[in-house]
């Protein structure tokens, strides 16, 4: 997320929106984000969570809709996503799921249509 944290002294972080709302939430350490962050859309609804080492993405984050349904949910191990991965549709409904290995879609990816019901599966290499 974009942030610019460079200048910002060690430990925990706001960055607000012109009319004072919160933005985003998280600490700094050596000019760079680290550990569990949040960031919020204009009205105070959760955007997206997760933590960073180093200003990398590792670990689970998840991304939500402007109604706080969940957009999208996955892994990084430094800054690329890895491990299983979760789309949905607005109705709440799957969207897609499956593996990212290193950045890269491996093993079984599934779609579902908005019902739920299954739409294509394909086979990634691993």
């Amino acid at each position: 997320m974009l942030v610019d944290v460079s200048k910002a002294p060690d430990g925990p972080f706001e960055q607000r929106f012109k009319d004072g709302t919160l933005a985003a939430e998280g600490r700094v350490v050596d000019g760079l984000k680290d550990g569990h962050w949040r960031f919020y859309l204009k009205d105070g609804t959760l955007k997206a969570e997760g933590h960073y080492e180093r200003d990398r993405f590792v670990g689970r984050w998840v991304w939500f809709r402007a109604n706080g349904g969940k957009l999208q949910e996955g892994g990084f191990v430094d800054n690329v996503q890895d491990g299983p991965w979760t789309r949905w549709h607005d109705n709440g409904q799957v969207w897609d799921t499956g593996h990212y290995k290193m950045g890269k879609k491996a093993g079984r990816w599934t779609v579902f249509d908005a019902s739920g019901s299954v739409k294509s599966e394909k086979i990634h290499p691993e």
